[in-house]
């Protein structure tokens, strides 16, 4: 009798403002993925993730080039976009048909970020058609620009500069957010709204969960997904966390918030308490609607 493997590979990716923990999140559902389901996992970053992606990046990061032409964006996005999907994504799913890519920003990023800049959003859409079919799940992490922007101010205290993305004014910021709600509005099918408010492990706990939930619909993984489903609970995350933090491999420390340097930033900038934010956050995905996630407080800290 042959060895039956499940075709599964999947792509998701993680898109979101500035500040929402992106970043994060994926080496914590790499970790987690990895240690739970036992995959195979493909970590990957836009702009990067290639020689060529990195090249691009550091041009489209340094603060001499911010003021290139809107379109200029659109095309260096899109060349290492093209890099990472053709020669790495691409081949590592069909070589992995039981892993999962992990992408930190894709083709909404262009969308959402260069008609911001002022590109023509008909040029943006059709230069970014042919990436299209990648992810096959969006995580659309969300929160109100007052908030992305403490976090990008006490990120850039703790860890110094950035890039020159962080310091663009509110009005942009929003812009962008604005943005992003629409395409989750167009793709409700594809992606998954993701509340960034919570504890870095619960959002990491609501994207697997959602992740599992999906692959137990589709015939090739509803076993698996069924099975690994029956054990996935809170105290299994715990205890995956724990592991995680002994080994120094994400360490809470590094996920705390600092909460007097949160507080002196949000006085400084004059934005309301988190709780203010996050109920504004709410109305504004019920004035468009989208459903509001559930809110399980047994897992907030």
């Amino acid at each position: 009798m042959g060895f039956k493997v499940i075709c599964m590979a999947k792509s998701i990716v993680l898109e979101g403002p500035e500040g929402v923990g992106k970043t994060t999140q994926a080496s914590l559902l790499g970790y987690l993925l990895e240690e739970y389901a036992k995959l195979p996992i493909l970590r990957v970053r836009e702009p990067g993730g290639t020689p060529v992606g990195e090249a691009i990046r550091s041009v489209l990061f340094t603060s001499e080039f911010r003021n290139m032409d809107a379109t200029t964006n659109v095309l260096l996005f899109s060349a290492s976009r093209n890099e990472v999907l053709v020669n790495k994504v691409k081949p590592w799913l069909e070589e992995n048909p039981t892993g999962i890519s992990i992408g930190d920003r894709d083709w909404w990023s262009t969308i959402a970020l260069q008609a911001s800049d002022g590109a023509d959003p008909g040029y943006i859409e059709a230069t970014q058609k042919p990436f299209m079919w990648y992810p096959n799940r969006t995580y659309y992490l969300d929160l109100p620009a007052e908030e992305s922007i403490v976090r990008v101010r006490m990120a850039k205290i703790k860890e110094g500069v950035r890039n020159w993305r962080d310091d663009v004014p509110i009005e942009t910021y929003r812009e962008i957010r604005e943005n992003y709600l629409s395409l989750v509005k167009k793709w409700q099918d594809k992606v998954c709204l993701v509340d960034a408010f919570k504890d870095p492990w619960n959002v990491t706990f609501d994207i697997v969960r959602d992740l599992l939930l999906e692959m137990k619909t589709e015939e090739p993984t509803r076993e698996l997904a069924t099975d690994l489903l029956k054990n996935f609970n809170y105290s299994t995350l715990r205890k995956i966390a724990d592991k995680a933090n002994d080994e120094g491999r994400v360490p809470y420390s590094r996920l705390s918030r600092d909460a007097e340097l949160e507080r002196e930033v949000r006085i400084k900038e004059g934005f309301s308490e988190q709780g203010q934010l996050r109920e504004k956050m709410y109305k504004d995905w019920e004035n468009l609607g989208l459903v509001r996630p559930r809110i399980n407080t047994e897992h907030e800290r």
